[in-house]
């Protein structure tokens, strides 16, 4: 087994041989067992192990970084070198710092041994429930793996941090297929530290392949229409990450194309809308405790009852405008709402429920236009049937002023928790 602090020790030395005397670095090595099913049956169980290190190294206000997977003594002293070289090839950036000290703990999360028998058995279960209950579905690969990763963080602050931890996820790719029918390959993932139920029951696993199953009755939506759309979880997701690319990014701070800039304590959303990251919840598998800089992670809200509270400011961009660093790090939750989804649909007379956004990235003005995937059309207050190649357009900070509700259900996939989002006036165009 890797050891991975005398790996540490190492870069410590050639550090300090150097002369450089501002630094971050970091090593790890990770463990994954992982079993694969492929048509009727398992095909591969497999170990897997990897070794990693990261260092960046400030010299007289430039900064240099490298990366690798040989933690070998000679590896090591040429990539303190190599950081060196890089960073007297930067331009002169004073702004490019790291933490103070923040302390020295160890940190141990989540399923740290793999229990493979019971990761095998919910892989098969997994496979076998999908094939049994959805027969309409030609299943393709299912993998059901467990990582474990021993990783050291250390700065020349003094800071040191150590993390043992583990998680186990499951997946499965499937397609509509009956009568010559088919769809387009689809899938579904959990990520968890408990094995104890199945996992078709977690996260979007039941909505993926009951979409998967109905896409294969699509029908052609005709004309173009303004109206509401509800997201689900998964597309919620997309969603909260153009909000949080496009207005609380510190690229946008400092760019200063961000819309949001000068909106602090201001209302920019519905007030339903609470979202923050976390750096650790029961609802979601894996921990934050540090961030990249070394600032020890903590919770962040960023739109409380649609009050903007909070950008995602780094320790570059604080360093850069005289604001304070965000020191957060984790999983983003959404607050979920009063109203069922399917009361959310009742109350639709013509809209559209979306699965999943393909498109590009809005642009800095939130404006975002592309194709409504795994989408529904609602009539009258009732899901009436797939539709193909739909698009919807909209602006994302408009839409979040024109929130028309909020799910009660949420769903929780080990990495967020989100529920359905409910819009009103979005563009909605069929051939």
């Amino acid at each position: 087994m890797t050891d991975i602090k005398k790996a540490s020790n190492l870069i410590e030395k050639a550090l300090k041989d150097n002369g450089i005397t501002k630094a971050a670095w970091s090593t790890g090595m990770s463990e994954t067992s992982e079993f694969n099913a492929e048509n009727e049956g398992f095909n591969l169980y497999r170990t897997l192990y990897d070794v990693h290190y990261s260092l960046s190294v400030y010299v007289d206000g430039r900064k240099g970084s490298v990366a690798g997977n040989d933690l070998s003594e000679e590896a090591l002293e040429n990539a303190v070198k190599e950081a060196a070289a890089s960073a007297a090839a930067a331009p002169v950036d004073e702004a490019h710092d790291i933490a103070p000290f923040a302390g020295r703990e160890t940190f141990i999360h989540g399923a740290v041994s793999c229990d493979e028998e019971a990761l095998f058995s919910r892989t098969k279960e997994l496979c076998d429930t999908i094939r049994g209950e959805y027969p309409k579905l030609l299943l393709g690969s299912t993998m059901g793996k467990h990582v474990y990763e021993h990783s050291l963080y250390r700065n020349t602050s003094g800071t040191e941090f150590e993390t043992k931890e583990g998680s186990y996820s499951l997946m499965a790719e499937f397609a509509g297929n009956d009568n010559g029918r088919t769809t387009g390959i689809d899938g579904a993932g959990i990520e968890t530290n408990d094995l104890s139920s199945p996992v078709i029951d977690k996260g979007s696993f039941r909505q993926h392949l009951q979409s998967a199953v109905a896409q294969l009755d699509q029908t052609e939506l005709k004309g173009k229409f303004t109206g509401p759309v509800i997201f689900s979880p998964d597309c919620t997701a997309q969603m909260m990450y153009f909000v949080r690319s496009c207005f609380l990014s510190g690229a946008v701070v400092l760019d200063g194309t961000g819309i949001w800039n000068d909106k602090l304590g201001q209302q920019v959303a519905d007030p339903a809308v609470t979202l923050r990251i976390v750096p650790a919840d029961s609802r979601v598998a894996g921990v934050c405790d540090y961030t990249e800089e070394g600032f020890r992670a903590r919770e962040l809200p960023l739109i409380e009852n649609g009050i903007l509270k909070n950008q995602i400011i780094d320790l570059y961009t604080a360093n850069k405008t005289g604001r304070e660093p965000s020191r957060c790090g984790g999983a983003m939750i959404m607050e979920a709402g009063k109203t069922p989804v399917a009361e959310l649909i009742r109350g639709i007379e013509r809209g559209l429920l979306v699965g999943a956004f393909s498109g590009g990235e809005p642009g800095a003005n939130g404006e975002l236009s592309g194709v409504a995937k795994s989408a529904f059309l609602i009539e009258n207050g009732q899901v009436t049937g797939a539709v193909s190649e739909t698009m919807i357009s909209t602006n994302i900070a408009n839409m979040l002023m024109n929130v028309r509700g909020i799910s009660s259900e949420t769903c929780e996939d080990g990495a967020s928790v989100l529920p359905y989002l409910a819009v009103n006036g979005v563009t909605i165009s069929g051939k």
